[in-house]
């Protein structure tokens, strides 16, 4: 099946909420087509909506060490490392794109996490959040300015 009409096809599924049969297209086609940086971010994506965190990390891993520099790659990587409670590897994740992109997706990750600095979460990385709310433009409430 050509690339670009398996994507299609995939899309249609998991837009029915079929994401076992997209996942199962998708490894099928990495199977001859290992190095497909957008269908192995694509399985990766997928497997974080369907919750298989564990199982999506190294595809997306595997994306960002392709070069991809797509936000939504980030997110589901930083997403997954959250939902494993790796808050460490998750904040260094977003650290890693909000270094060189301006945040478009990760501005809600980011008023979330100040929220939750608020409310004492997070603090052991609260410069870090402070310094990319900043960065992205996003009002830092005043009890929390270094």
């Amino acid at each position: 099946m050509e690339k670009n009409e398996l994507i299609k096809q995939v899309l249609d599924l998991q837009k029915r909420g079929n994401r076992l049969e997209a996942i199962k297209l998708l490894d099928l086609f990495l199977k001859d087509n290992s190095e497909s940086r957008d269908i192995i971010s694509l399985l990766g994506i997928i497997l974080v909506e369907d919750n298989k965190f564990k199982k999506a990390i190294p595809y997306l891993e595997e994306s960002i060490r392709l070069k991809s520099r797509s936000e939504l790659v980030y997110l589901a990587l930083y997403i997954a490392y959250v939902k494993l409670n790796n808050f460490k590897k998750s904040i260094k994740i977003l650290s890693n794109y909000l270094d060189k992109n301006p945040a478009e997706l990760f501005k809600d990750t980011l008023e979330e996490l100040l929220t939750d600095l608020s409310n004492g979460y997070a603090l052991d990385y609260k410069n870090d959040i402070i310094f990319y709310a900043k960065k992205n433009d996003i009002d830092v409430p005043s009890q929390l300015e270094i």
